[in-house]
């Protein structure tokens, strides 16, 4: 019957099922498929673009025959918006007065407000941001300080002190951020010598994010 044809038309040669689904399969489970051209096109029956491979060059990924993703000798392309869900990324605060010597920011002394905590990776009981994949993080912490008490905040990475600031002043913000390196597992925190700030989430903000 005309179930499944292979045929030549003197210059293409098909494979075409003509009923039901056509599978190719392996029936070794360790067994690969090779498929071997210069340039690769699957697509669907109206000829519209799903993937494309080019010999030394891009592939290419199609939404509605709209090329959504390429890659590139650089790495890639993206048209349009890219979501990513459970990006790594925490922005959390204190609404409370802050008057604090010689600490690790924790749930017992600062943070007591979550603006986003995305994918979990904050812990505000040890004050730690473990990093879950290796990249490139940003940690950031920022108060409003109350009287002429100096500050002095230090941005740590496994406990040891990447950026510091200082304000001798009072009466100013204080600040201090950080762009670092870290492994899978290497975890962020911010420790005070001394800051006293005023009370209301929106004077205080810690932010620590992968951004690379």
């Amino acid at each position: 019957g005309n179930d499944l044809t292979l045929s030549h038309n003197g210059s293409d040669s098909y494979i075409t099922s003509n009923t039901g689904n056509l599978i190719i399969q392996h029936t070794n489970n360790s067994g690969d498929l090779e498929i071997k051209a210069n340039d690769l096109h699957i697509k669907s029956y109206a000829n519209e673009e799903y993937i494309t491979a080019q010999a030394d060059g891009a592939v290419e990924l199609y939404h509605d025959a709209t090329k959504k993703l390429e890659t590139t000798s650089y790495g890639s392309k993206v048209t349009g918006y890219q979501v990513q869900t459970n990006f790594p990324v925490a922005s959390v605060s204190s609404t409370a007065a802050i008057d604090l010597t010689d600490v690790v920011l924790t749930s017992s002394n600062f943070y007591n407000y979550t603006h986003i905590n995305q994918g979990s990776h904050f812990a505000a009981g040890t004050g730690r941001f473990t990093c879950p994949v290796d990249g490139v993080y940003r940690i950031y912490f920022r108060a409003s300080e109350e009287d002429s008490t100096s500050s002095n905040v230090r941005l740590r990475k496994n406990g040891n002190t990447i950026n510091e600031a200082y304000d001798k002043s009072g009466n100013n913000s204080v600040s201090s951020e950080a762009v670092v390196g870290c492994s899978a597992n290497d975890y962020l925190e911010i420790q005070v010598s001394r800051l006293k700030a005023v009370s209301g989430d929106q004077h205080k903000q810690v932010t620590f994010q992968l951004i690379a």
